[in-house]
């Protein structure tokens, strides 16, 4: 018996790839015609300075973050983000809220959602949300109540953007584990007393 794709699929996927190489080829304006080219005879122009072409959103964090540079980051994504204390945040987001936590002295973002006990999760229900979801990981705290959460590892460079659309993400992931893993009706209305 043969392993790997069948022909067709296999042929299918090698079609998708050189269409997809031609089209980079023509974007970048290397190929795309079987004619010769007139030679480039201006100068290309100097590459304009890194503060000039970056984006306005694409501003790098400064590492180590403080809680309230994060509040800040994601508050300027349409977000309500609230300093806590010193190492934490709450985020809401549509209908949702989760806490991020700075952990790693400052480099490491964690998201954890729910952090409100509201009774015992279904052990199988965390196993399939785990088994579908590369985003995040879902566990039974140490009162069963099933918890969703995600870490952001920030490096030297990270863009303010990235900090943001994770927010953004992970309000959306918690959404989702309510509708699908959530024992109760209601989401958490805010942290335990720990």
């Amino acid at each position: 018996m043969k392993r790997g794709l069948p022909a067709s699929a296999a042929l299918a996927r090698a079609l998708a790839l050189v269409l997809a190489l031609a089209g980079m080829l023509i974007a970048c304006g290397c190929g795309g015609s079987r004619g010769a080219r007139a030679p480039h005879t201006e100068p290309a122009p100097a590459p304009a300075p890194a503060s000039e072409t970056r984006p306005a959103d694409a501003a790098v964090v400064d590492l180590p973050v403080t809680a309230d540079t994060v509040a800040l980051l994601l508050s300027a994504a349409d977000l309500v983000a609230v300093r806590l204390d010193a190492g934490s945040v709450v985020l809401r987001g549509d209908g949702e809220q989760v806490l991020v936590f700075l952990e790693d002295d400052g480099t490491t973002l964690q998201a954890v959602f729910p952090f409100t006990s509201l009774g015992r999760g279904d052990p199988r229900l965390i196993a399939r949300w785990n088994a579908t979801r590369r985003f995040g990981r879902a566990y039974l705290d140490h009162e069963d109540a099933p918890i969703l959460a995600s870490d952001l590892l920030l490096a030297p460079g990270a863009a303010a953007a990235s900090v943001q659309t994770w927010g953004r993400l992970f309000l959306a992931m918690a959404a989702a584990f309510r509708a699908e893993v959530w024992p109760g009706a209601e989401p958490p209305i805010g942290p335990r007393n720990e």
